[in-house]
């Protein structure tokens, strides 16, 4: 059975060709580079050698210069298999210093067999002598493998070079979609406010109207149908009291869409009422600290921060079982704050962590529509959570000359029973 030496950094290269070898009747030794293949060999020289190029410590040319230079080993077929060097010079210089062959990764296996066993074939004697005689002049030696090692160098630098364009152009490419899906996000957005503005226009111009006039129809039609069946008595009675419920929700559905104070008088005012009608509607109690007076925001601004107030209001009913709620609106020389805080149970820990990631796994669309929106303007949300409650916090750049004011809390009381 033939020993052989298999010199190579990658750990998988090794055991494949391990397995390979020893399943063709080679006894197989491993070095991870070329100074410890060199010290195996000469603790215990092998049959044949077989090295990549690439390995740290020693590479494979150095390694096979030392081998033709050692009296023991010089003789000791030596075979290089290279999936890194793998040129016309790097075959001419692995001649040169005396490799008995020269094969290119990956090898087909049984033409790869053949060439380790021709490679353990006698040489000719004359091939032989001229096999030890070395590598040649020293001078001659190093400018050739500085020149392989140099043209592989520029070679990588060229590939790197070619791996960061396409590095550079994918990120253009991405930054590029990224940017036309925030402009469609922000595009959606703006129209979903403006058709919420336009159902609620026609909600309050149209169908309250029509319900406003069957309610008065209903009333006066009452007083005439006096009659003694007391069916048609409840029937006029109920169909009154469908007529102003359905009334009512609309003009609550209206509202909820798009409130009109919020053109009207601004967000302090638009907040105020909204707080109150959501204070008697759910039974959570409202805190409200914000200005006595507030100077306008730029439309989209007040829209994105009233939305923001909508949504947490909500989720605190829906989720947070808290029976307080507070919301604090503060102006800074560079920035207006919205904060909306309660007492509840807190957002769980895996959720909030999405959150902070950016995935928003499980937090629903509200969130991220909150944080988009803000996006979309500059602004960013943020989101504090414990088991004591949390707090949702809107930031957005300051986009007109805010005059100070006084700060005045208001407390809403909860609805009667």
């Amino acid at each position: 059975m033939k020993r052989l030496l298999l010199a190579d950094d990658s750990q998988e290269n090794l055991f494949l060709l391990r397995t390979f070898l020893a399943a063709h009747g080679f006894e197989v030794e491993v070095a991870r580079d070329g100074a410890e293949a060199l010290a195996k060999a000469r603790s215990q020289p092998p049959d044949l050698i077989v090295s990549d190029i690439l390995m740290p410590v020693m590479d494979g040319f150095a390694l096979c210069r030392q081998w033709k230079a050692d009296e023991r080993l010089r003789r000791i077929p030596f075979v290089f298999y290279t999936a890194t060097y793998t040129d016309a010079q790097d075959a001419q210089l692995a001649r040169s210093l005396g490799a008995d062959a020269f094969i290119r990764k990956p090898a087909e296996p049984m033409a790869f067999l053949l060439e380790l066993r021709a490679a353990l074939q006698p040489a000719p004697a004359e091939a032989a002598s001229d096999q030890t005689n070395g590598p040649g002049d020293e001078m001659a030696w190093l400018r050739e493998y500085s020149g392989v090692l140099l043209r592989k160098l520029q070679q990588k630098v060229s590939q790197l070079e070619e791996t960061n364009r396409a590095l550079e152009n994918d990120m253009l490419a991405r930054a590029a979609a990224e940017a036309a899906l925030r402009e469609l996000s922000g595009r959606l957005l703006r129209l979903q406010d403006e058709e919420r503005r336009r159902i609620a226009r026609e909600l309050h111009d149209t169908t309250a109207q029509h319900l406003a006039a069957l309610i008065m129809n209903l009333s006066l039609l009452a007083p005439r149908l006096q009659t003694t069946d007391p069916r048609v008595s409840r029937l006029l009675t109920d169909s009154l009291a469908l007529a102003e419920k359905s009334s009512q929700e609309i003009r609550t559905l209206s509202y909820l869409l798009h409130p009109p104070l919020l053109e009207e008088v601004g967000l302090g005012g638009a907040v105020r009422e909204y707080a109150e009608g959501f204070a008697k509607r759910s039974g959570v109690q409202v805190t409200l600290r914000l200005p006595a007076e507030t100077t306008r925001l730029v439309n989209d601004d007040e829209t994105a921060l009233f939305r923001v107030v909508q949504e947490s209001l909500g989720n605190i009913h829906r989720h947070a079982g808290s029976p307080v709620a507070t919301i604090q609106f503060v102006e800074l020389p560079e920035e207006v704050r919205l904060e909306v805080s309660d007492a509840g149970s807190g957002i769980p820990p895996e959720k909030l962590r999405h959150f902070h990631q950016g995935t928003l796994t499980g937090l629903g669309v509200g969130i991220a529509g909150m944080r988009e929106r803000l996006r979309q303007l500059g602004g960013r949300l943020e989101v504090e959570s414990t088991p004591r409650g949390t707090t949702v916090r809107a930031i957005l750049p300051r986009r007109t000359t805010l005059a100070p004011a006084a700060d005045l809390q208001t407390a809403l009381p909860p609805p009667r029973p």
